[in-house]
């Protein structure tokens, strides 16, 4: 069977919109598809992505990253489809090939007759829109786990300040009698037991992949995002809570999955237990040592008589 490489560019606008074009030649005619076409020899996907938009709309283009590779077989040929996600650096998008076009919002994505191999991407585009609606539906304060651990110090008599902004990290609890800062991370977010270190020295498993741990699974899709962006929060911790430390604040981690229901007493208690001994730490009377009796024996025996 015949095989064809081709492009295509994912291009999008502010507003969330993605653009569609209708072909208006060939077997294919009428079907909506992403705008594109055939790599030359010796071309990367970048160079002849940005060489077709131009030749075809008369656009030039900013390519951000490759959402997907797909392969699909059509009646006479093997297609092998590389599609970037891109927006406008400058140009009006003039049709010169295709029939017509349409700017396509979210809920108008199934609103067009896509080519099949186009029609995977779409439904990739779907799947990461959905993704991003319950990751941002997740609030970053007031969490679950944050609302055990307050009512946990409150019932132990524990008194604190929530979010504090003037401190670095904004840490979740603050309690400044103990000269203590409390936070309480999601597993997943702040790559809990997953070792993702810098980006040359990536820890990777047997097979070439980063190691998630039992309480942070790192998704198959996207997956060089998930990794990045969890990188980035960890380092984010280290460089916040030193910065504290160097403030003179003692930094406590609680982990979600330290807080199900079968840890959740003993978590809560050690928390207690390390805030206590802190507070004895640093309230301790440091006592002056006694004399040596053999050296200075005789400065007390005279000063006895005396």
């Amino acid at each position: 069977m015949k095989q064809i490489e081709v492009v295509a560019a994912i291009i999008h606008d502010d507003e969330g919109r993605i653009f569609a074009t209708q072909r208006g030649y060939g077997d294919m005619k009428d079907g909506w598809e992403f705008p594109g076409g055939k790599m030359e020899p010796g071309e990367s996907p970048e160079e002849a992505l940005k060489r077709e938009i131009w030749e075809e709309l008369e656009t030039r283009i900013v390519i951000e990253r490759l959402v997907q590779t797909v392969e699909y077989d059509y009646p006479k040929f093997h297609l092998k489809m590389h599609c970037f996600w891109c927006h406008i650096e400058s140009g009006r998008l003039t049709l010169k090939e295709h029939e017509a076009s349409r700017w396509l919002s979210k809920n108008q994505f199934d609103c067009v007759d896509w080519l099949p191999a186009d029609r995977i991407v779409v439904e990739k585009i779907k799947e990461q829109a959905r993704r991003h609606k319950n990751m941002a539906a997740i609030h970053s304060k007031d969490t679950k786990p944050e609302m055990i651990v307050r009512r946990g110090l409150w019932k132990r008599g524990f008194r604190y300040r929530l979010n504090s902004p003037k401190l670095p990290g904004h840490p979740d609890l603050v309690l400044r009698k103990y000269r203590t800062c409390v936070f309480v991370n999601g597993c997943f977010w702040h790559g809990h037991h997953v070792e993702v270190k810098s980006e040359k020295g990536e820890v990777k498993s047997e097979r070439g992949e980063v190691k998630s741990s039992e309480c942070c699974k790192i998704p198959r899709t996207n997956r060089e995002f998930w990794v990045a962006k969890i990188r980035r929060n960890q380092e984010r911790d280290t460089e916040e809570q030193k910065r504290l430390a160097e403030m003179g604040w003692h930094c406590i981690t609680v982990w979600e999955c330290e807080l199900k229901p079968s840890k959740r007493e003993d978590t809560l208690t050690s928390l207690a237990y390390t805030l206590n001994r802190i507070w004895l730490k640093d309230h301790a009377v440091v006592g002056q040592p006694y004399p040596d009796f053999e050296e200075e024996g005789a400065n007390y025996l005279k000063a006895a008589e005396e």
